[in-house]
Parts: C-alpha cells; sequence; structure tokens
C-alpha cells in the first residue's frame, strides 16, 4: 500500500467501468434478444476482472530482481518468502476491486434480481483475479526485463481468451486445439457466471 496513488488508479478504474459497462447494458430485460447482450456483459466482465491484475502485477518482479537477488545472495530471506509475502499483500486488492466493480455493474445491468446470485458472481470475478494474480506473477518471474514481461502477457492472455467459450464455443473448435481451452482460466469463470446468470431462469421467445 505504499503506492497510494495507484491504489486510488484502481478503485477508480474499477467505478469508471462498472458503471460504463452497465449504462451500455443498462437494465437488460429477458426477452430473446437479451440473452446474448448478457453473455456478452458477462464475457466482458471476466475479461476486464482477468487482464487488469496480470497486467498490474506483470511487471513487478523484473523490476525489483535486482534487489530480491542481492537480498537473497545475502541470506536475509529465502526466494519463497519472497514469493509467499508478495502473494498474501495482493490479497486484499484481489478482493477489493473486483468487488467494487461487481457491486456497481450487478445492478445497473439488472443481472439475476437473486443475491445469493450476485454474492457467487462476485466471488467467480474474486477467484479470477487470484488466477490472474498468479499468471502474471509467473509471466514476471519468468521475464528478464519489465519490457520483456509487458511483451509477453498479451501472447499469453489473447490465447486464454481466445479459449474462454465466448467466440467459439468448445464443441466447434477443431480436434487438434479443443484442449487448450481447459488451460484458459477465462473458459472456466465464463462457464460458472453463464450458469450463475441463467440457471433457472424463463426468457421471453420470439415464435417466429
Amino acid at each position: 500500500f505504499r503506492d497510494k496513488m495507484l491504489f486510488r488508479v484502481r478503485v477508480a478504474q474499477s467505478i469508471f467501468f462498472g458503471v460504463l459497462v452497465g449504462m451500455i447494458f443498462l437494465q437488460l430485460g429477458y426477452d430473446q434478444t437479451d440473452i446474448y447482450a448478457r453473455a456478452g456483459v458477462l464475457f466482458f466482465s471476466i475479461m476486464n476482472q482477468g487482464m487488469s491484475p496480470l497486467i498490474g502485477i506483470v511487471h513487478t518482479f523484473p523490476a525489483e530482481q535486482a534487489v530480491v537477488s542481492r537480498e537473497w545472495f545475502n541470506g536475509l530471506y529465502t526466494i519463497s518468502a519472497y514469493f509467499w509475502s508478495k502473494s498474501i499483500i495482493e490479497i486484499p486488492f484481489m478482493v477489493l476491486y473486483p468487488t467494487v466493480f461487481s457491486s456497481l455493474l450487478y445492478w445497473i445491468v439488472h443481472l439475476n434480481p437473486i443475491f445469493t446470485r450476485f454474492l457467487l458472481y462476485t466471488l467467480i470475478l474474486i477467484e479470477l483475479s487470484f488466477c490472474a494474480t498468479s499468471c502474471g506473477i509467473l509471466i514476471s518471474a519468468l521475464a528478464s526485463s519489465v519490457e520483456v514481461a509487458l511483451a509477453l502477457a498479451p501472447a499469453v492472455m489473447l490465447p486464454l481468451i481466445l479459449f474462454g467459450g465466448f467466440f467459439t464455443p468448445g464443441s466447434a473448435l477443431p480436434a487438434w486445439c479443443a484442449w487448450m481451452r481447459y488451460g484458459s482460466f477465462f473458459y472456466y469463470a465464463f462457464r460458472a457466471v453463464m450458469c450463475n446468470e441463467f440457471k433457472g431462469e424463463t426468457f421471453n421467445c420470439d415464435q417466429t
């Protein structure tokens, strides 16, 4: 929490995107045309909450590598201690940002009005944030510099998003790459929010 400006920016970003996307998909109904809109806003929400923490953390290790290596060499702490402390210190932020985002977006869009569904939706976004942050830390640890880390991040993120299940369902993927969707945390998050949103709901479909 040493960088208070970054904290304020991330909170403002969560508020901005929550309100912006909410106003675009304002008060969705239960007609046939709203089904695809609901799926779209759900996928955008997990894409947003997956990319933000990853990009936010990916530059960390290369920037601190020289200091960490020197202090590890001098026996001040172990690599595992650094890793766990770095991970634990991010937990409050991984909970706060998705909660702010979902609290605004969910009710503005008028997603499933059952309160427990809202809580589950928020929990899914929080778990997604954990996965994305861990992925960002991995990319950060593999990169030799901040520039390399920032170049690697999109190369990792775009396939994960592509196999997330929104653009092409798993059954329509070619056999040689269909298995790749199981390595995408977006795939599991999207399935979870879709089940949470649509299970037990009734929509008014056209008879034509």
